[in-house]
């Protein structure tokens, strides 16, 4: 076949698929590339560096073919890495040269197996259509190719679309060698970003191991708030072109967190907070405009959130998987955005669309994205270190649980922040800037700027002291008459009715338990029909036709219980060995088939084994949802009595029974107790939910009043002043110019007095 031939046949194959690509590279002319026969007859293609002025190969210019098979096998030498290799599922090759590697990698591929092909230079890709017959990478759909000068949204979105099976078995990127030269700066980024996207999977699936268990539990756990707060979508435009900071923990922010509190600045701008800070600003009196909460063990809870004073006016905005605790005792304003699991998809056709907050893997992440949804302009970020000095780990004064690089060495990598100093970061943290990076390239439009004036770069966001924002920020034109951003969002709150498709919740709810009950029954059926087999193959030629009909039977119940899609995510979530198993790399070639069957019956029976683990766990905790959704579904309360209300708090049904509590038509105990018993029950009863909220001081006033639980009053009161405690020494080293602090001890102390009284 001569060139123009193969050309010609190459074009072909491009135009059933893309017929726009064909005609844009027909019409192409080729510039800065030569052809000519090799020793073999194969063509050769060189391309024109023009920085060293030399002509590059984009092949072996004597065997191209065997040359890369030596490389696909490993055949080189004797201490050579095979790049193929049956044991990856997805690969990904930078850089196409004349196609012979890319056409006899594609040729390798097995059925469970994907390749993505990026070249920067259609020119170059159009050179290779004279020299290659391209139809086993043009023919195989299993092959992506991508061609241009703006790859990175494409590769970045190939990444992206992996399946969860695909994301075990990734090969690290493969790199055509002329590209060291040719195009080096762009391949380089997409190299980089490659190697980003590999460790942001892999920080997902170390997520997803660790914790799994949690968000299958948490997802049930807070479903109830789910049908009752109004989605991030309520927060779409509600501080439109109007400035916002997000803060982070990182350990720069105390350096200038005090510059937002003067009045002149603080009016100004909305303040977004992750939940590591807010007991901090607490301390601070700094009240922030919209908290951020996202962890799913009950750390969360405990670490975040537990015994700090709570005020009824500050919304949160939490992720729905998030730890239930949290979220039950907020006594603010409640917003959910949607994770990315696969168990909530079940909930969404019977309540209002509510917004997802795709791939958070850090809780600035949910911060970030709060403030593009409403609208903010510019977006800031303080505190967004996303590394560390030697000797610290977070902000002082952050509740969060870590060690500095000093006591965990191995755990960081070195890095450079902003100004070329040395600072030391993680894996989990470059994978953090990768999803800013993506979220800023996704959300065009308003301005990204990072005050956190240490800590590692982010690309998208452009790196600024804060006292230059400020001025900004002071210069803008100002509407005096602008309502506060927090009073807004309470107001949204109070004003939102839940839209749920109740009959439908509750039939889709029991057909949920239903087929998880069908699982169970499926999966006993596979350790019964695997028992029977075994016992078949022990009666030798006699036993084998009734054991292949048992294989098979085997098979269609695996099949049966995958089919019931949403039930069985709920197992797949909690149980990530389950998971491999299913993304297990199907047997070698040479296997045989007695093998084969063995190997798929063992891999079978472990999935079964894992469902039958998990599946008293489920049940038992949907009866427990389900009693608390119970206390969500609208239903005639007149009848409701103080006993009832108790029951309900202790199901932690808290905010139902604030609702209860504030609507005064509560009658007593059948009867029971006379008007002044009953109000003190009442008095008991709301001080006890004040108590379970954290409004500690609103409870021992109540209490104090009614001069009832003095031990009770005690206790709350001593929380609150432990939180002082803890916080006095910390509070100097925000709350005051550092330069003060230095010179003027006494009126630290003034000011710790005035802030902690």
């Amino acid at each position: 076949m001569t060139p123009e031939e193969q050309y010609q046949k190459n074009l072909q194959l491009i135009d059933k698929k893309n017929p726009d690509l064909a005609k844009n590279l027909d019409q192409l002319p080729i510039t800065g590339i030569r052809l000519v026969p090799g020793p073999n007859g194969q063509i050769i293609g060189q391309i024109w560096d023009i920085n060293n002025r030399q002509w590059l190969p984009l092949c072996d210019p004597n065997d191209p073919v065997g040359e890369s098979l030596k490389d696909i096998e490993g055949s080189r030498s004797e201490d050579a890495v095979a790049l193929y290799s049956p044991d990856h599922k997805i690969y990904s090759l930078l850089g196409m040269g004349n196609g012979y590697f890319a056409v006899e990698f594609a040729r390798k591929l097995r059925p469970y197996q994907r390749m993505a092909i990026f070249d920067v230079d259609p020119n170059c890709y159009k050179a290779s259509m004279y020299c290659v017959d391209m139809e086993p990478m043009l023919s195989n759909q299993r092959v992506d190719t991508f061609i241009g000068d703006n790859l990175k949204p494409a590769l970045q979105n190939w990444w992206l679309s992996l399946n969860s099976h695909e994301k075990f078995h990734i090969a690290a990127p493969m790199r055509a060698g002329y590209t060291q030269a040719n195009f080096s700066n762009v391949y380089d980024d997409l190299m980089h970003l490659s190697m980003d996207m590999m460790r942001y999977h892999a920080v997902g699936l170390a997520t997803w191991r660790q914790f799994g268990k949690h968000i299958g539990d948490n997802d049930f756990g807070n479903m109830p708030d789910f049908l009752m707060n109004p989605g991030m979508n309520e927060l779409k435009d509600k501080w439109k072109d109007k400035p916002a900071f997000c803060l982070a923990a990182g350990p720069s922010l105390r350096k200038n967190l005090y510059k937002l509190m003067s009045a002149g600045i603080r009016d100004r701008v909305a303040i977004i907070t992750v939940g590591t800070v807010y007991a901090l600003l607490q301390g601070l009196q700094f009240e922030p405009d919209l908290i951020t909460t996202i962890d799913f063990q009950r750390l969360n809870y405990t670490d975040q959130f537990q015994n700090i004073p709570l005020g009824n006016t500050t919304p949160l905005l939490y992720l729905h998987s998030t730890h239930p605790e949290t979220v039950r005792r907020w006594p603010g304003p409640k917003f959910v955005a949607l994770n990315s699991s696969d168990t909530t998809e079940w909930m969404r056709p019977f309540t209002e669309p509510k917004m997802p907050a795709a791939q958070v893997q850090t809780v600035a992440h949910l911060s970030f994205l709060a403030a593009i949804v409403m609208g903010a302009n510019p977006i800031i970020m303080l505190g967004q270190d996303l590394a560390m000095p030697l000797n610290e780990h977070h902000a002082i004064g952050a509740r969060a649980q870590d060690t500095a690089p000093e006591d965990n060495m191995e755990a960081h990598v070195n890095a450079d922040d902003i100004y070329g100093n040395p600072c030391w970061t993680r894996h989990s943290f470059l994978s953090m800037r990768t999803v800013f990076q993506q979220i800023m390239e996704n959300n065009q439009g308003p301005q990204y700027i990072n005050c956190t004036e240490g800590g590692i770069h982010i690309e998208g966001a452009e790196d600024s002291k804060i006292d230059d924002v400020i001025d900004t920020i002071k210069a803008m034109e100002w509407d005096e008459s602008t309502e506060p951003l927090r009073p807004k969002l309470r107001k949204i709150y109070k004003g939102y009715t839940p839209g749920v498709k109740w009959h439908l919740m509750t039939t889709t709810f029991n057909k949920l338990r239903a087929d998880i009950t069908k699982i169970v029954e499926q999966a006993k059926g596979v350790k019964s029909l695997a028992r029977n087999r075994r016992k078949e193959l022990k009666r030798g030629e006699e036993g084998e036709a009734k054991a292949k009909v048992l294989l098979e039977r085997i098979k269609k119940k695996e099949q049966k219980f995958q089919e019931l899609g949403a039930a069985f995510s709920t197992f797949a979530v909690r149980r990530f060995d389950m998971v491999e198993l299913l993304s297990r790399i199907p047997p070698p070639d040479g296997t045989s088939q007695q093998e084969i069957e063995e190997l798929s019956i063992s891999r079978i029976e472990e999935i079964a084994d894992s469902l039958l683990d998990e599946s008293a766990s489920i049940l038992r905790l949907l009866r427990l949802t389900w009693n608390r959704v119970q206390d969500v579904i609208p239903q005639d309360r007149s009848k409701t009595t103080l006993r009832d209300i108790v029951q309900m708090m202790s199901r932690q049904s808290y905010a139902p029974a604030a609702q209860l509590l504030t609507n005064g038509h509560l009658p007593g105990h059948a009867g029971e107790l006379t008007t002044e018993e009953h109000l003190a029950a009442l008095v008991r009863i709301k001080a006890q939910l004040f108590k379970h909220q954290q409004q500690y001081s609103e409870a021992a006033a109540l209490l104090d009043a009614w001069d009832i639980a003095p031990n009770t009053i005690d206790h709350m009161r001593k929380i609150v002043a432990g939180n002082v405690e803890v916080l006095r020494p910390i509070i100097p080293q925000y709350y005051l110019i550092p330069e003060i602090m230095e010179s003027s001890p006494e009126v630290v102390e003034a000011s710790v007095e005035a802030v902690t009284d």
